[in-house]
């Protein structure tokens, strides 16, 4: 069943990374605990696009490494901050757009 509100914390995580309030780690731990864990990726909640573009969003956040060796060692393995801060922002006004 839609839950308006799962949106809507999803929104308000994106929302508080773009507004400077959490860094890239917490995003990134935060969006896997309410994404993943609590709303669920195969959520009745969200239309199909907004499927898509949450489960890309996750690919992103999921391999983010503040680590600049480890970018080094495996350069296409993780995403760095930029990367992420680009695909939190595209995602957040995709689905204003809605």
């Amino acid at each position: 069943m839609c839950k308006k509100k799962d949106k809507i914390r999803l929104y308000r995580l994106m929302e508080h990374y773009l507004d400077g309030k959490i860094d890239e780690c917490t995003f990134r731990d935060k969006y896997y605990r309410l994404y993943a864990l609590e709303i669920g990726r195969n959520s009745a909640s969200f239309s199909i696009e907004e499927k898509i573009l949450f489960y890309e969003l996750e690919l992103v956040a999921d391999r983010y490494s503040p680590y600049e060796e480890e970018h080094k060692k495996c350069p296409k393995a993780f995403t760095t901050k930029q990367q992420l801060h680009d695909k939190i922002r595209d995602t957040y006004e995709t689905l204003k757009k809605q």
